[in-house]
């Protein structure tokens, strides 16, 4: 081999390496579900009315962003509620208040991914203090009967 071929074995080497993808731990991907509750969230607050109607307005709004069909949204979003309601603690709070905790996890799920995981860890009462007791209209009316259980 000759001088000028071991030059360019070793270029070609560097090149190699400095291509190379290095792994970086990032944000992963939001579901479609926190993008909807996220972007109705936005459209809710520049609403002067607030009431549970304008957010599930803001809700249907928003949906057709990023799925395709309604259903498949509120069978996402029931799913994430229904973390809430394997908490006993959590099921308990709402209880001893005389609220219904199928309510009032809609709502917190309204609220967002990260208010679901500090209720689930910290309990809704440091997160969330006296607002809890608006939560007392569903957001999610299953007029269809599609989300019953048999």
């Amino acid at each position: 081999m000759s001088k000028k071929n071991l030059i360019n074995a070793a270029e070609v080497k560097n090149t190699m390496q400095s291509k190379e993808t290095k792994t970086v731990k990032g944000r992963g991907k939001k579901a479609p579900v926190w993008k909807v509750l996220g972007r109705s969230r936005r459209k809710f607050d520049a609403q002067l009315t607030k009431d549970n109607d304008v957010k599930r307005q803001c809700i249907a709004f928003c949906i057709g962003e990023y799925y395709s069909d309604e259903l498949r949204f509120w069978l996402d979003f029931k799913s994430h509620t229904e973390k809430l309601l394997d908490s006993m603690s959590f099921r308990k709070y709402c209880e001893n208040r005389s609220l219904k905790p199928a309510i009032v996890a809609e709502h917190l799920v309204y609220e967002g991914e990260s208010v679901v995981k500090k209720v689930l860890c910290d309990g809704i009462e440091p997160v969330m203090g006296e607002r809890v007791m608006m939560f007392t209209q569903p957001l999610f009316i299953d007029e269809q009967r599609l989300y019953s259980v048999n």
